[in-house]
């Protein structure tokens, strides 16, 4: 699998071994980026539960939109 420019043992040594993600954006506003995270957290219980990310989001909006 190397059309990525790696092979699949490379990815998974990348994402498994090392805790490698892919980097969010540099405009991706902070309170997002925390949601982020959050919801891709190595340690599966460490993870927001769906309500929890929806109210995250909700709020979120709701600054934005107040012009926080």
């Amino acid at each position: 699998m190397y059309r990525l420019g790696c092979s699949l043992q490379e990815i998974r040594d990348k994402i498994c071994d090392h805790q490698y993600q892919d980097p969010v954006g540099d405009d991706c506003p902070e309170e997002l980026r925390k949601i982020i995270d959050e919801c891709r957290a190595f340690d599966p219980s460490l993870r927001p539960c769906a309500e929890r990310i929806v109210d995250s989001l909700a709020a979120l909006e709701k600054s934005r939109s107040q012009g926080r």
